[in-house]
């Protein structure tokens, strides 16, 4: 061959993102606004936007600390439908631990009709619902593909102490409460 074989230039990755909840979780939404805008670059001390184009979850998986002896843990995550209509309900997987010896667990994927299992747009829906104690540790895995061009979305929470440039992981909820943090990466 006389030429260089075509190729795709599409910046694309899988990854397992970890998050810990600082708060109990009741019924937390997640937006595709919030997976869309995860990895961030500060434009100034107080804004920055999305490094990212698109995405796509793969899975949720939820452990919930170990209650009390005489106690019950729930966590539990609700898929949302993509499309609100007849024959679209959501789907809801959860786990109750009782006593103090085993943490509550859920693995689940995102349904065939669910929003969160296809490419994300990022118009404000809502993908997710969770449950938990505080202390729930919450995995997600993304593919995310890299922006082309200027970055993305605003950033839709306050930043304080950036610098221009600084890159950041933004909390899975922070269109919302903020209150599932990201674990082992830089946050403002």
């Amino acid at each position: 061959m006389n030429r260089p074989p075509p190729f795709s230039s599409t910046v694309q990755w899988a990854k397992r993102m970890r998050f810990s909840a600082s708060t109990a979780l009741v019924d937390e939404l997640v937006y595709d606004d919030d997976i869309l805008s995860l990895f961030q670059v500060a434009t100034s001390a107080t804004a920055a936007k999305s490094l990212i184009g698109s995405a796509k979850i793969s899975s949720i998986e939820m452990w919930g600390p170990p209650a009390a002896v005489a106690s019950t843990s729930t966590v539990s995550v609700e898929w949302f439908p993509g499309v609100t209509g007849i024959g679209n309900p959501s789907k809801i997987v959860s786990d109750t631990s009782m006593g103090s010896t085993f943490c509550s667990h859920v693995k689940a994927s995102p349904p065939k009709t669910a929003l969160a299992g296809m490419w994300l747009a990022g118009n404000g829906n809502q993908l997710i619902s969770l449950n938990g104690p505080i202390g729930t540790v919450v995995d997600i895995v993304i593919t995310f593909v890299l922006a082309d061009g200027p970055a993305q979305l605003d950033t839709t929470f306050t930043i304080t102490g950036a610098t221009a440039g600084d890159v950041f992981v933004a909390p899975l909820d922070n269109t919302a409460n903020k209150y599932l943090v990201p674990v082992s990466y830089a946050t403002k």
